[in-house]
């Protein structure tokens, strides 16, 4: 006696493809970003300027060089809204791999006076800001003609 089957697995097969196109296909979602624009004004109280808020990628590492601490001072009184990956500073990676943050178009010329006049001098200060601009670069670059 034959028997007929009368489930098939192409409709989990689809499920599955479909789940993980959509996991891949380069959304990020907003449980993943950091919000650092709430609750927070939007005019930089080191230039006065108005400024806008940018989605940028968020770095970690409790990085202690004698070059990176005054990399953090300058961030903290310099150039606090500068166009840049956001360094949390934490020795952990947090559960946001992305941080919304205010950027000031002063603040971010600030940072680029700031690293001519004041270049790293050792090699880890060097690749650390190296990485920071290469993620902060492969990062727009993925948003070329999305919204």
């Amino acid at each position: 006696m034959n028997t007929v089957r009368t489930h098939s697995v192409a409709l989990p097969r689809f499920s599955f493809v479909l789940l993980i196109g959509l996991l891949s296909s380069g959304c990020i979602s907003s449980r993943r970003i950091q919000d650092y624009t709430v609750a927070r004004s939007s005019s930089c109280e080191v230039h006065g300027s108005v400024m806008n808020n940018k989605l940028v990628p968020q770095t970690f590492g409790m990085k202690r060089s004698g070059w990176i601490l005054k990399l953090r001072n300058a961030r903290e009184c310099v150039f606090p809204h500068a166009d840049e990956i956001y360094d949390t500073s934490f020795c952990m990676p947090s559960n946001e791999q992305y941080a919304r943050i205010w950027v000031c178009r002063e603040c971010t010329a600030a940072r680029t006076k700031w690293l001519l006049e004041n270049p790293p001098f050792l090699e880890e200060d060097s690749s650390y800001v190296r990485f920071c601009d290469l993620m902060w670069k492969e990062f727009r670059e993925s948003f070329v003609g999305r919204k």
